[in-house]
C-alpha cells in the first residue's frame, strides 16, 4: 500500500494533480486507522515537563526489537514528541499479546517480535499495550496509559509506528476511555 501511495504523490507532483494528493493523504490516514482499532485510558498523574523529550526504554537490544522501538519513535515524532536519548522523561512499555484461542503472554518493549509465531502475532490478535512516562528528575511516574487493540496489519514495524502515533496524540493527558 505504501508503495502505491508514493507512486501516486510522485504522480500528483508531477502532473500537478492536487486531487490525486488529496487521495493519497485520505487513503493513508484509512490505513492507519484500519492497524490496530480498540481503546485506550490514559491518566496524567502529575505534569509532564514543559518540553518533554521521551526517551524510549529498550531493554531488549535485538536487531528486531531495536527496529522496530526505531519505528515507535518514528510514531511519536509524527504526533510531534520530541524523542531523544537521553532524555528528561523515560518511557516503558510492556505489551501483551494473544487472542481468544491462545493465552496471551508480556513482553518488556517489542520482545514479541523477535519469535512471532510464538508470540501469537498475526491478524485478529489481541495486543494489550501498557506505557509508562517516568521524570527522569524525579524518579516520578508523570503519566500511564493501557491500551487494547485488535491488530490488523501483519506489519509490526506498521503497527510499531501506529501505537507511537496514537500513545503521543495522547501523551501528558487523562482520558476515561477513547478510541482509535
Amino acid at each position: 500500500m505504501g508503495d502505491r501511495i508514493k507512486r501516486n504523490l510522485w504522480a500528483a507532483g508531477r502532473f500537478g494533480g492536487g486531487v490525486m494528493l488529496s487521495v493519497a493523504a485520505c487513503a493513508s490516514g484509512a490505513v492507519a486507522a484500519q492497524t490496530c482499532p480498540g481503546t485506550y485510558q490514559s491518566s496524567a498523574l502529575s505534569p509532564l515537563p514543559a518540553t518533554p523529550s521521551i526517551q524510549i526504554q529498550v531493554v531488549n537490544q535485538t536487531p528486531t526489537n531495536v527496529r522496530l522501538a526505531a519505528r515507535f519513535a518514528a510514531g511519536l515524532q509524527s504526533a510531534g514528541i520530541a524523542v531523544s536519548n537521553p532524555g528528561n522523561v523515560v518511557l516503558n512499555l510492556v505489551f501483551t499479546v494473544g487472542n481468544a484461542n491462545a493465552s496471551a503472554r508480556p513482553y518488556q518493549d517489542f520482545g514479541w517480535a523477535d519469535n512471532l509465531a510464538a508470540s501469537g502475532f498475526g491478524l485478529g490478535t489481541t495486543l494489550n499495550v501498557t506505557a509508562q512516562v517516568t521524570d527522569v528528575a524525579s524518579a516520578q511516574i508523570d503519566w500511564i496509559s493501557s491500551l487494547t487493540c485488535t491488530v490488523q496489519t501483519d506489519d509490526p514495524g506498521v503497527l510499531a509506528e501506529y501505537l507511537g502515533s496514537v500513545i503521543g496524540r495522547s501523551l501528558g493527558q487523562s482520558t476515561d476511555t477513547g478510541t482509535i
